[in-house]
């Protein structure tokens, strides 16, 4: 068996795989991790549970497999399985699958425990796709409730810190090997060479050179697309006679797949769009041309609109390129930029679940792992806002109820392998009676490359097309090709899910009215009657070209859009649209759109008033006006309101002051309530409570917040806050006094009691509050119940100071009794006794 860089660290792999249920292994690209792992998992395995392999793409699915069988020490390709969308290998006794992470994905649908696994080996987890992020949501659950089972996830450069983070009980396994040495050139070619051109002069470089080895050349550019001009170009190159040029890309058939693998005695060209950066090594490759580019799913958050946008790779895209040519031994790399440009690259690229479009994704999750967006944990989240429309899309078409849980209808989607705008337009047709043209249109609108040319009298760009094929199938001529291999692959599918239904009306009526359904969420309303621009979802314009058929409904579906960016600005331009008119969008759409009930504030009238709408983003289809009852959403659009305008609508009264002051002391000094509910956030926090009770934000200002503060609290902290701060002291005279705290924390921390002097007469011990931690600031009053003394030392004051304040007092009040000695003289209630003749 041929040695590998990577061989060198069995042992530690081993004994750390023995150990630990998740291990993050790092290691360089080219060192044969992917050849040697999952055969070090298998002999790793003490049952009989399986290992299965993850791989991102089908064509690096099935080179993994073919690798792993001719590397092992039997060599025996039956201990080797593989599963695709469009080809399989394996039997149920197969020990070792490969399989695409989307294969993984829709099994967990119906079997989310796995049983049957033993180690799943997650590669090349660093292009962080959608299916890896939705497949460790599941797997950090699925951790806490299998003991056995074991994840290994493999990069060349990984985020450790991050992933140890998120999954618990985790080793990393570090290899540091050595690699072949790889040459890199910098060529940057004129601005007028297109990308084939552009790849001619570096295989001239490359050609032109003494060190050159006859070695195979693969050249990557940024789409499916490109390779096929660039194929046709060389092909009529004379120079290029005796050379085989072949393509790599995503659209591939198996027959093309094989072909990548086989020897040849030609010098090959393979031009290759990024299915080929990793996990893929194409025998006799020893040189590699990088064009710098590479065309990548973006999601607009504002439009829900995704589209393959051409962008510039990454450093670790470019590092992933270069590693292709020194896989079997020395290599070269002609890097059509320079190093000037290579340095803005980004380093890595962004998580998928962040640039994709959610629809898929969260019907899987709502299947499969909560349909509560709160219960799901993302290593790294998505937009909400993204994952709240994906659901609104997948209400629309049946897939979720109105509490977001997945219905029946929503299970069997999942188990189509498309997404859920095409599942549901092939399996509605399949209800219909036309399983053959659901799947025909489906795979028109999944093939990247279809010709779209519609005639003015169809409205639509995409029904000459589908009519066409249909047409065609009638007379027994199938689809060939790409888009053959995915009609067949989805007519099988929607065959096992869905039953023939009988056809109750026709094939075109049915189809219309999926489509519709299907892509609900790309209507668009007419601007002009051309339909050269119109508004998606009331959000954002879109636009169509002058060449394209002229569509002049009132709506029209944006079934394939593109994004385009000149001169810093953006614009989505619509490539297929089929027309609809305002009945049909109303017969269609009104029984899956339900009524969506909006409270807003209205300023003029101080109150909140309702709206019900029919409504896809800002496009309103229907609306009505009504006045809502009054419920907690009633009340917190009038506490949001209410937050806005909180300096002007609070105005505490003296009762709430007192309440306030009473309140701090309790918990800021004497620890007798384990919060203050009078600080303003507490009071915020009760806004939407009261708001229960009132209707208008006016009438905010002439609430009782005391007695309501009061009757939020507990009968346990009421005693406590009566204890600790009581809001009366009874005085030698029987008499209750009102203690003042309306001053506190602001003015001081000290409460006070204002009291007629002859009402304390023959008190000798100064009042206290909490227990007597707490004197009480003491402002004796005269007659005219005006202060005449303060102080918070009342045996003092009778000592001290009461003879001479006697002295003003008989003089100012003759007729009132002053006695000389205050501690043996009997209290007056009310201060009214007046002296005997």
């Amino acid at each position: 068996m041929k040695t590998l860089p990577i061989d060198a660290h069995v042992s530690e792999f081993k004994e750390t795989i023995l150990h630990h249920n998740v291990v993050i292994l790092r290691a360089p690209t080219g060192t044969g991790k992917t050849m040697r792992v999952p055969l070090w998992c298998l002999q790793s395995q003490t049952n009989r549970q399986k290992v299965w392999v993850l791989e991102p793409r089908r064509l690096a699915t099935k080179a993994a497999a073919q690798g792993v069988a001719h590397f092992s020490d039997n060599n025996i390709p039956s201990e080797v399985g593989y599963l695709t969308r469009f080809d399989k290998k394996v039997t149920p006794q197969t020990p070792l699958v490969v399989a695409t992470y989307g294969i993984l994905l829709r099994r967990l649908i119906q079997d989310p425990l796995l049983e049957d696994i033993g180690i799943l080996v997650l590669d090349e987890f660093h292009e962080r796709s959608r299916e890896m992020d939705l497949l460790l949501v599941h797997l950090r659950e699925l951790l806490s409730l299998r003991d056995d089972l074991k994840v290994v996830i493999m990069s060349a450069t990984i985020d450790v810190g991050n992933l140890q983070k998120y999954l618990d009980k985790s080793a990393v396994v570090d290899i540091q090997a050595a690699h072949h040495p790889i040459e890199i050139i910098h060529h940057k070619p004129k601005e007028s060479k297109n990308r084939a051109q552009a790849i001619q002069e570096g295989v001239a470089t490359l050609v032109n050179m003494p060190q050159d080895d006859g070695g195979h050349i693969l050249a990557f550019v940024e789409s499916r697309s490109e390779t096929e001009k660039a194929k046709r170009h060389f092909q009529k190159q004379t120079a290029f006679a005796h050379w085989e040029v072949l393509v790599c890309h995503g659209g591939a058939t198996s027959q093309d797949q094989d072909q990548l693998f086989q020897t040849s005695q030609k010098r090959r060209l393979i031009i290759s769009t990024n299915v080929a950066e990793s996990s893929v090594s194409i025998p006799g490759v020893t040189a590699v041309i990088d064009t710098g580019y590479h065309r990548m799913p973006a999601f607009d958050s504002k439009s829900q609109i995704e589209s393959l946008q051409t962008k510039r790779i990454t450093h670790f895209n470019m590092v992933q390129r270069t590693g292709r040519a020194g896989r079997f031994g020395p290599g070269r790399v002609v890097r059509l930029f320079s190093k000037a440009e290579e340095m803005h690259f980004n380093q890595m690229p962004a998580p998928h679940l962040q640039t994709e479009e959610l629809v898929w994704p969260m019907l899987w999750l709502a299947l499969v792992v909560s349909p509560c967006l709160d219960d799901i944990q993302f290593l790294d989240a998505p937009h909400n806002q993204s994952l709240l429309e994906a659901q609104m899309a997948l209400r629309i078409m049946g897939a979720l109820d109105d509490h977001n849980k997945p219905t029946p209808y929503g299970e069997q989607l999942c188990q189509i392998p498309l997404s859920p705008r095409l599942g549901h337009l092939g399996l509605k047709m399949a209800q219909a009676g036309y399983a053959a043209e659901g799947a025909l249109a489906a795979a028109l609108l999944e093939n990247p490359n279809p010709d779209f040319a519609g005639h003015a009298a169809d409205q639509s760009d995409f029904w000459g097309p589908v009519t066409q094929l249909r047409n065609a199938f009638i007379k027994d001529k199938q689809p060939k090709g790409a888009l053959g291999q995915t009609f067949q692959h989805i007519l099988r599918n929607l065959q096992a899910v869905q039953p023939a239904g009988k056809p109750s009306r026709p094939w075109d009526k049915a189809l219309h009215e999926t489509l519709l359904s299907a892509f609900a969420d790309r209507l668009c309303r007419n601007a002009q009657s051309d339909g050269q621009k119109a508004s998606l979802r009331g959000q954002v314009d879109v636009f169509r070209h002058n060449h394209q058929t002229p569509i002049a409904t009132e709506y029209y579906l944006a079934l394939q859009c593109h994004k385009s960016i000149k001169e810093g600005r953006e614009k989505i331009w619509v490539g297929c649209a089929h027309g609809v008119s305002g009945p049909e969008v109303d017969d269609v759409l009104a029984k899956n759109i339900p009524w969506q009930h909006f409270l807003g504030f209205d300023e003029k009238e101080d109150r909140v008033v309702a709206t019900q709408q029919r409504s896809l983003g800002n496009l309103v289809l229907s609306e009505k006006k009504a006045y809502p009852a009054h419920n907690s959403e009633f009340a917190a659009i009038l506490a949001h309101e209410a937050l806005k305008r909180f300096e002007h609508l609070f105005l505490p009264d003296d009762a709430f002051k007192q309440l306030a002051g009473r309140c701090f002391l309790a918990h800021e000094t004497f620890s007798a309530l384990e919060h203050n509910p009078t600080t303003e956030a507490a009071i915020k926090s009760l806004l939407p409570q009261v708001f229960m009770e009132l209707k208008k934000l006016q009438q905010l200002k002439t609430f009782d917040w005391a007695a309501f503060i009061l009757s939020q609290m507990s009968w346990e902290h009421q005693q406590q806050l009566n204890q600790f701060c009581p809001t009366s002291f009874e005085t030698p005279a029987k008499t209750q006094i009102k203690i003042d705290y309306s001053h506190i924390p602001h003015v001081s921390q000290q409460p006070v009691l204002a009291v007629r002097i002859q009402e304390m007469f023959g008190c000798t011990e100064s009042p206290t509050i909490a227990r007597g931690q707490l004197p009480l600031r003491i402002n004796l009053l005269g007659p005219n119940l005006r202060p005449v003394q303060t102080t918070q030392d009342l045996c003092s004051f009778w000592e001290n100071t009461y003879a001479d304040v006697r002295k003003e007092l008989r003089r100012r009040y003759p007729k009132h009794a002053w006695p000389e000695d205050p501690l043996q003289a009997a209290p007056v209630r009310g201060g009214v006794q007046r002296k005997k003749r």
